[in-house]
């Protein structure tokens, strides 16, 4: 499925991951009992939010990054699933701890029991600031060198479970990347550690392709979608 849109409007990159929340991105399960152990000491590594029918309480209102995304710990006293609406991820009954692959800054949530999607309900929210103190996150949004360029986005469905190709992401992306120009990087982006795997493009400063790979049962890697900017001759196979 191929769609093109203006750079001058807005586009999303998707950063894939194995359980897809109710929205437009994911959260994958963490076990508990791993802090990380490059926790800064003065800033927590585990965003802690608790749901009720009509509140959100957040007990971290800062919380820093780790190297595969941000840990997230849900107490949910709402009766019922809720999803998390800033960081599109659902959570059940009872403690439940998440990853979810959000970019630094600051960012509104609020708690929708599921019983209310679909009735226009907008929860209150609370800001919760992402820091990065050791710098992994790395921009993969998408910024054409001709602001009225399109963007092609490609997402790729498929009816079973694929065979994955193993090796590094970025090399696979290579592999995959037709009409490169000298100079042109190609380099991880998102969390360097995140289960699934997004790879960028940049040719002067600006970023003119993003492949997302998808880990596979097999362990190996699957191209699910990407984005370039369609006036630059890149080609992505």
């Amino acid at each position: 499925m191929m769609r093109f849109e203006r750079c001058t409007t807005t586009f999303a990159v998707v950063l894939a991951l194995p359980l897809t929340a109710c929205g437009t991105g994911g959260s994958s399960s963490v076990p508990t009992g791993n802090e990380g152990s490059d926790d800064a000491r003065s800033t927590p590594a585990t965003a802690r939010i608790t749901c009720t029918p009509t509140e959100t309480t957040l007990e971290t209102p800062v919380v820093q990054a780790r190297r595969d995304g941000v840990h997230v710990e849900v107490t949910n006293r709402a009766g019922e699933p809720v999803s998390i609406y800033g960081l599109t991820l659902d959570s059940g009954d009872g403690v439940e701890r998440h990853l979810v692959q959000q970019a630094p800054g600051k960012v509104n949530i609020g708690c929708a029991p599921f019983s209310k999607h679909g009735e226009g309900y907008e929860p209150r929210r609370v800001t919760l600031e992402i820091a990065d103190p050791h710098g992994y996150w790395t921009d993969p949004r998408i910024s054409c060198p001709d602001e009225d360029d399109l963007i092609q986005s490609t997402s790729r469905d498929y009816f079973a479970e694929p065979q994955g190709e193993h090796g590094d992401p970025v090399e696979l992306a290579k592999a995959r990347l037709g009409n490169l120009e000298d100079g042109d990087v190609v380099e991880r982006a998102g969390y360097p550690k995140s289960p699934n795997a997004t790879v960028r493009v940049v040719r002067e400063d600006h970023v003119i392709a993003a492949l997302h790979f998808d880990r596979t049962q097999d362990g190996g890697w699957v191209l699910g979608s990407d984005e370039l900017c369609s006036s630059t001759g890149l080609q992505i196979n």
